[in-house]
């Protein structure tokens, strides 16, 4: 099947290629933004990079972020791609918020009140933690091979 010009192997080749540069990314507790996971991804697979000044090229990037959440998100329940930025700001797009919603991560309603003026508050809760400004992905029991632990643990209250 082909979505946004993509066939399904070229997805999974993205999918998990993205994971992977994720999953680094969290490892060494640092941000991405969406310019660099494009660039990092079409380097390591040799396919094409999306093109951002195409609104349906940003909506492939937002596709290509929920297959990487759908993979992990069963075994990890944790949303990898809050580590993706935009490269002039410090929040989300809104598909993040609605996803995480859709996940149970975080409560009906509108979406965008969980922006970033709310994220502390939801950090323990919905295990997206807030770390000198920044947003991250951490896991408690569930990955500790991949070298994450949980806000509490890593502040050594807990």
């Amino acid at each position: 099947m082909t979505l946004y010009g993509r066939q399904d192997q070229e997805w999974d080749r993205l999918a998990e290629t993205g994971r992977e540069f994720l999953i680094k990314r969290a490892r060494l507790r640092r941000v991405t933004s969406y310019t660099e996971l494009n660039t990092v991804i079409a380097r390591r697979t040799g396919l094409t990079g999306f093109d951002f000044a195409h609104p349906d090229e940003r909506a492939a990037m937002g596709h290509l972020l929920g297959l990487i959440v759908k993979q992990d998100f069963p075994r990890t329940g944790l949303m990898l791609s809050a580590l993706v930025h935009y490269l002039d700001a410090n929040g989300a797009g809104p598909g993040f918020y609605h996803f995480a919603t859709k996940l149970g991560l975080l409560p009906r309603g509108r979406p965008d009140r969980h922006r970033p003026g709310r994220r502390r508050r939801a950090a323990g809760r919905y295990r997206v933690s807030v770390l000198l400004g920044r947003r991250l992905a951490v896991a408690g029991a569930g990955r500790p091979e991949l070298g994450w632990r949980s806000p509490r643990s890593a502040s050594g209250s807990g």
